[in-house]
């Protein structure tokens, strides 16, 4: 972080040096569905230096160039629904919007991204109504 002051890098470009500089688990190839969940964390730029950073270290050349693929064509997503959705439904900030925010991320990752607005909301009334 000492380098990306002295190189007077923006706070996104200092970001994804300190990601490609930190410890961490290989870049996953295995599924597109992995590949998909590492864009969503880290974003595509960041996604395909670790994927670079990573290539010579994986056996199999055809999911590394599938997820090079993936990573140039699948933008990374925005979460369909925010504070204010459910401040609509009734919940104050704090600390349970906080943690309703964070299952809902939850649940439309594991569907992989494939609610839309709709259907987050219609399960964000669901934990509502389940967290009383």
């Amino acid at each position: 972080m000492e380098v990306a002051a002295a190189l007077r890098l923006s706070n996104a470009e200092a970001e994804r040096v300190r990601v490609l500089t930190s410890v961490r688990p290989p870049f996953d190839v295995s599924t597109a569905k992995s590949v998909r969940r590492q864009i969503y964390a880290v974003g595509n730029d960041t996604a395909f230096d670790l994927l670079l950073l990573d290539w010579m270290d994986e056996n199999d050349e055809a999911l590394c160039r599938a997820a090079m693929v993936q990573i140039k064509n699948w933008p990374r997503p925005r979460l369909p629904v925010g504070g204010s959705d459910l401040k609509q439904l009734g919940v104050e900030p704090g600390p349970p919007m906080g943690e309703l925010l964070r299952r809902i991320e939850e649940w439309w990752i594991e569907g992989d991204f494939t609610a839309d607005r709709a259907q987050c909301i219609a399960h964000l009334t669901q934990l509502c109504h389940e967290a009383g």
